[in-house]
This record gives C-alpha cells, structure tokens and sequence, in this order.
C-alpha cells in the first residue's frame, strides 16, 4: 500500500503515517512509546500498520535512526554497546525526577502513575477521534486533550475513553469548523 512511511517517536505515543502515493491514502495510526525499551514501539506499530493496512516491513527501503544522545534527553535511557545501560538509565532518570517540575512529562512518580492510567481504551478513543480531523488539526487536539485529562486526578480516572471523548467534545465545541471536516471525511 505504502510509498512512504514516516514515524514520529514521542515520550507517549509513537505517531505513524503512511502514504500511497498512487492513489493518495493516508493512514495513520498511534502506539503506545517504549522508553524502556527503545525500538519496541516501532516493531509494535509496523506490525499494526500490516494488520491494518497490508504494509510490510520487508517493503520499506530505509529506517531512520534516534542518537543515543536523544534517547538520553527525551526518554532518559543510557544506551552503551547496541544496549540500554539499566543501571545508568536508572540513575539519569533519577537525577531527571529530582530536577524536574510537576507534570506528566517529567520522569517522576506523577508521569509514572499517568502512564499507568493509560489504558488501551483511552489510546483507542483519542486514535480514533484524531482520524477524524484534517492533519492540521491534529497536534493541537492531541495536545488539548492531554492538558484535560491532566487536569482529572488519577484516582478519578476511568480509563474507558470516555475522559478522551469529553476533552475531544469540548475542543470541538469551540472550533465548529472541525464539524464539517469531520463530516467530510
């Protein structure tokens, strides 16, 4: 199906996007990120993108590269000798939680346990609510619903998309032109 693939890793998802250039189809499609074990999202999602879509690795001319450096910055992992160094990794992370400022993107015990929260029905919701939107709109919906469901406390949190689908209702309301983009597509 695919002439391009293209994957964007972030600290919670990993975004994939696969484009036939013959006919024009875009399919996209989001995984769960590995920070633990980096490269496992990846795997992950090609796997999705072949039940899904008919897209197979073998298919795909070229792979891109993270730098051990950026997996250090963004995902706090040591990666020494083609391996991630557990007990490094453990302490830059440590270091990283005693520095960093409150919220689900730090490496502390909050991002911990807001990871935990997500569950497979809240990534199924916001994957499908963000196929329904012009790609332009996507990043900044992704990243409202985030900033709402931060705003829930953890023990509140369901967990079965429907937090994702009040966020995703409430955005929409204040943007009518995303109705007849929905509906368009």
């Amino acid at each position: 199906m695919s002439d391009r693939i293209g994957v964007d890793i972030g600290g919670t998802f990993a975004d994939f996007c696969a484009l036939d250039e013959a006919t024009g189809l875009l399919a996209t499609l989001k995984v769960l990120s590995t920070p633990e074990e980096p490269g496992r999202e990846v795997m992950a999602g090609l796997a999705e993108l072949g039940s899904r879509f008919g897209i197979q690795a073998q298919d795909i001319g070229y792979f891109g590269k993270v730098s051990t450096q950026a997996a250090a910055d963004a995902y706090g992992v040591v990666i020494r000798d083609g391996g991630i160094d557990e007990t490094a990794t453990a302490a830059r992370r440590s270091r990283l939680a005693a520095n960093a400022k409150p919220g689900v993107f730090a490496f502390n015990q909050q991002r911990e346990a807001y990871e935990r929260e997500w569950t497979d029905a809240n990534y199924a919701a916001l994957t499908e609510l963000l196929a329904t939107l012009a790609v332009n709109w996507r990043h900044y919906m992704n990243t409202r619903i985030f900033a709402a469901l931060e705003q829930v406390p953890v023990h509140q949190r369901r967990g079965d998309g429907s937090e994702v689908r009040r966020a995703f209702e409430l955005a929409v309301g204040e943007f009518p032109q995303l109705k007849p983009a929905q509906a368009a597509e």
